[in-house]
């Protein structure tokens, strides 16, 4: 019998709205690096772990229960894949429009495939992480007003 119920929203869609918030996050870490005249070399996992916190949130929220185990550790793995699809697609993009000043050019394969394995590593553990921690604020938030 599959862990993943009927009325549970799918892994992809779930990976898809944290990936979206992810990249909103990004947009203000950005913004706020602009402004303020300062780095922040960490911004990418916080911005990857509010989104899911807060998708956590929003789906427990809705539904009133939690998702399924199976259902969050998918959804992670999707978000991870996404997320390094896209990185490789940023990446193959400044190799073809900067030849010369790619950073891309420098890097051997063996050491794309390492730093993807450390990527992903990292990142299903911590968005499954964000996933449970909204799951629990929102039931917290709940309880406060029944």
């Amino acid at each position: 019998m599959s862990d993943v119920s009927a009325e549970s929203p799918k892994p992809f869609f779930i990976a898809l709205l944290i990936l979206g918030g992810t990249l909103c996050f990004a947009i203000l870490f950005v913004l706020i690096d602009i402004l303020l005249a300062m780095d922040s070399p960490s911004s990418g996992a916080v911005g990857g772990f509010l989104a899911a916190m807060g998708v956590g949130q929003y789906l427990a929220g809705k539904r009133s229960a939690p998702l399924p185990r199976k259902t969050k550790w998918l959804a992670a793995g999707w978000y991870t894949l996404l997320t390094l699809a896209l990185g490789a697609g940023l990446l193959a993009l400044d190799a073809a429009l900067n030849p010369e000043l790619s950073e891309l050019a420098s890097l051997s394969a063996g050491l794309l495939l390492v730093i993807a394995g450390i990527a992903v590593v990292l990142s299903l553990p911590l968005t499954y992480a964000g996933l449970l921690v909204g799951e629990k604020a929102a039931a917290r938030f709940a309880a406060k007003r029944a």
